[in-house]
């Protein structure tokens, strides 16, 4: 709805991630690849890179998400371990963990707590 009200909206590379971003809680990787890499066409932001990266990693595309992660290293805010919690308030845990599962199969380097790494 978002989208039809506001179709040049400066955030609507937001409403992409966010879409992306459920779809891959609803498993349909393809579809959050599609949503996130729109959003990255409008604006290359780092959570739209990490959402593109995970649903990469649950599609076993590894050669891409390998491609990524230098992006992604180089773009990480300076304060990680607040935009982290600001970004991904997760109620329920195991959402939080299927989408670091998908970070570590892209290959992503994580420490020991990924709260305060991604």
């Amino acid at each position: 709805m978002a989208l039809r009200l506001s179709p040049h909206d400066p955030f609507t590379y937001l409403f992409f991630d966010r879409l992306a971003l459920s779809h891959y809680h609803l498993g349909n990787y393809e579809e959050a690849t599609h949503y996130s890499e729109r959003g990255l066409s409008l604006r290359r932001a780092y959570f739209n890179r990490l959402v593109l990266l995970a649903s990469l990693g649950q599609l076993d595309r590894h050669d891409e998400a390998r491609r990524l992660i230098p992006e992604i290293l180089a773009h990480a805010p300076m304060d990680l371990e607040h935009y982290w919690k600001f970004l991904t308030p997760y109620v329920a845990t195991n959402h939080y963990d299927h989408f670091v599962d998908g970070l570590r199969k892209a290959g992503l380097p994580l420490l020991n707590s990924p709260r305060e790494q991604c």
